[in-house]
């Protein structure tokens, strides 16, 4: 009877109290990484609406289509084909989303 108290004292000290430590800084770290993520994944989808809308003001494809004019008929069709102008203007958006991330934080 008395050494199944003193077993139960040594389980909880040496099992229950370390087991729980973990699973609160699991819980913890688990948290965190997820705020992390989901802050990051907030920062990019909101710099991806900003510089969307500055190339959509800059209108890249118009100068694009401009630049166009300049160029044989054939090479122009060419170009439409394959669909180098919506290309450009992704990257483009994406080159400056990267440059909004690192201006903002996350």
């Amino acid at each position: 009877m008395i050494g199944d108290f003193f077993n139960f004292v040594k389980s909880f000290f040496l099992e229950k109290i370390p087991g729980f430590a973990a699973h609160l800084f699991e819980q913890a770290a688990d948290w965190f990484l997820m705020y992390t993520i989901k802050t990051t994944t907030w920062f990019l989808n909101f710099s991806w609406e900003i510089f969307t809308g500055i190339a959509a003001e800059i209108d890249i494809s118009a100068q694009l289509d401009l630049a166009m004019t300049y160029l044989p008929a054939e090479s122009v069709g060419l170009i439409y084909a394959l669909g180098l102008p919506q290309m450009v203007n992704m990257v483009i958006s994406a080159w400056l989303t990267v440059i909004s991330m690192r201006i903002l934080p996350g």
